[in-house]
């Protein structure tokens, strides 16, 4: 919802290329995605709101979201999965490669296949991605990569994957957020049949992983499941840092564990042990008195 209330609210006037490639998205977001009823109802408001249209401005633009919103169309929303360490980090751009990546796998061997999928997003990149200077990275990178030139779904999916490597392998050397690093993806940690030892990937189990990871991303929106990968320390010293915070934190806990421990079996003993004391002096009360009646009469 942040690229229909920002990058797109932006346009003033909107070509009529712009206009396309906003409905071939809005169209594509809608089929390839496990929304909720609610969501897509309100989602598919938009896209009639749109369809008729052969021009539009920003103030029509507006009147849509607007129009939506009555209707329960979301004006906020937070980025769950994608939530930096500070807010200058990550958001609403890893938001972005997210809904791409489940795009391409919610519809694979579906309607309208990943090809098509890929074409509808570098569209919308083309027409509404604000950043002017991703933006021609982007582009250029489609063009050598031939991305537009896909015919097959495998490829398509497996052709943004290597153009976001691509992308996060030349950022990485520029700030970002140091609990995220820009690795290249999927690490070992999340797929140990992806890579070899050389770091060369496997493209059929990357595919694999591909497939089974983003058809499990949920949203607020829908029934896709998304776990933020588990940060990567950025450096070895971090690294050594964790894992002695990790052992004296294990250690505190064995130590816990042992000294609650302790402390239950010697309540439980002591229990007993009074327990016992109780039922004897009963016993040796009844004896006496039994005894005591017994020579009296």
């Amino acid at each position: 919802n942040n690229a229909f209330y920002t990058e797109v609210a932006l346009k003033a006037q909107h070509t009529s290329n712009d206009l396309d490639n906003l409905k071939g998205f809005i169209k594509t977001v809608l089929k390839c995605g496990s929304w909720t009823l609610d969501y897509r109802r309100q989602l598919a408001h938009v896209k009639k709101q749109l369809e008729s249209r052969d021009s539009l401005s920003s103030g029509d633009w507006s009147k849509i979201l607007e129009s939506a919103n009555a209707k329960g169309f979301p004006r906020n929303s937070t980025f769950v999965g994608c939530k930096g360490s500070q807010p200058t980090y990550r958001g609403y751009s890893c938001s972005l490669w997210l809904l791409f990546h489940t795009m391409l796998s919610t519809c694979y061997q579906a309607n309208p296949p990943p090809q098509d999928v890929l074409k509808t997003i570098h569209g919308y990149i083309n027409s509404y991605f604000t950043c002017s200077y991703c933006r021609e990275h982007f582009l250029q990178m489609a063009e050598d990569m031939n991305l537009l030139g896909i015919r097959q779904p495998e490829q398509a999916i497996l052709g943004l994957w290597e153009a976001h490597n691509k992308v996060n392998k030349r950022l990485s050397s520029d700030p970002h957020d140091p609990y995220f690093p820009k690795v290249q993806y999927p690490p070992v940690g999340q797929c140990g049949d992806c890579q070899s030892s050389d770091g060369t990937f496997n493209r059929s189990h990357v595919l694999s992983f591909l497939l089974q990871h983003y058809r499990r991303v949920r949203t607020p929106f829908g029934n896709i499941r998304y776990v933020s990968p588990v940060p990567q320390p950025p450096d070895t010293q971090h690294l050594v840092h964790l894992a002695n915070r990790a052992e004296r934190y294990q250690s505190s806990v064995l130590y816990s564990d042992a000294l609650v421990y302790g402390v239950v079996c010697l309540g439980c003993v002591s229990l007993l042990v009074v327990l016992l004391l109780v039922l004897c002096k009963r016993k040796l009360r009844t004896f006496y008195v039994g005894g005591f009646i017994h020579r009296i009469s």
